[in-house]
């Protein structure tokens, strides 16, 4: 009939999160920041055995990546001596977590 009302339900259901894994930032530090020819990244209580560590420019680009096989006191480098000037983003993936974190490069 014309004008008459009914009910409906929905269920919504929400994920939090960036993608599949959260971001997280405050485990890992880098230094000197900022940096010239090499930066150091201490990863201090992150298990980073088998782990990916992925250097990125400020427009997103992957510019160096290292895995980890085993970790020696936690800590690993790049060399940045050809690398230009500039921002960069260090992501550490390591058992279904990403950690974030960024370094300037100086020349």
């Amino acid at each position: 009939s014309a004008g008459a009302c009914g009910r409906a339900s929905i269920d919504v259901a929400s994920r939090c999160g960036v993608g599949l894994n959260e971001v997280l930032g405050s485990e890992i530090s880098v230094y000197p920041n900022p940096a010239n020819d090499v930066v150091n990244i201490y990863l201090g209580s992150i298990n980073a055995k088998n782990s990916t560590i992925e250097l990125y420019s400020s427009v997103g680009q992957l510019v160096m990546s290292k895995n980890i096989l085993s970790a020696s006191g936690n800590q690993t480098q790049f060399e940045t001596t050809e690398l230009d000037g500039g921002l960069y983003f260090i992501k550490v993936l390591t058992e279904g977590k990403v950690y974030a974190t960024s370094v300037v490069i100086t020349k």
